[in-house]
C-alpha cells in the first residue's frame, strides 16, 4: 500500500475503464511513502502494487514486474510543474508558456 503524505493512510485502490470506477478495499502489513520501494518491493515478491506508469517503464520491459488487470488501467493522472516565480524563471522555461 502507498501513504497518501496528507492523511498519512493507504491511498485507496480503484480502477477506471471508461465511465465505470470501482473502488476496491485492501489491506496489508506494508505501507511505503516511496514510489522505488514500493517497486522494489512488488518485484522481490512482497504482493502486488498498483501505481502509475510514470517511473515503471523499466520494470515491465525487463520481466521484473507484469501488469495485471490491463483493461482496468484507463485512469490518467495530470502532471503540474511549479516554480517559485515567474519572476525568477529557468532559462529553459520560454515566457509563452507561463499563465497565471
Amino acid at each position: 500500500m502507498f501513504r497518501d503524505p496528507i492523511t498519512g493512510r493507504p491511498f485507496p485502490w480503484e480502477f477506471h475503464r471508461g465511465s465505470e470506477v470501482v473502488e476496491v478495499k485492501i489491506n496489508g502489513r506494508l505501507v511505503l511513502n516511496e514510489l522505488a520501494t514500493k517497486l522494489a518491493a512488488c518485484a522481490a515478491g512482497h504482493g502486488i502494487a498498483q501505481s502509475i506508469e510514470l517511473g515503471t517503464d523499466a520494470m515491465p520491459a525487463s520481466g521484473e514486474l507484469v501488469q495485471v488487470l490491463a483493461d482496468w488501467a484507463e485512469e490518467r493522472y495530470p502532471l503540474y510543474a511549479y516554480y517559485p516565480s515567474r519572476y525568477l524563471l529557468p532559462a529553459k522555461v520560454p515566457p509563452s508558456s507561463i499563465s497565471c
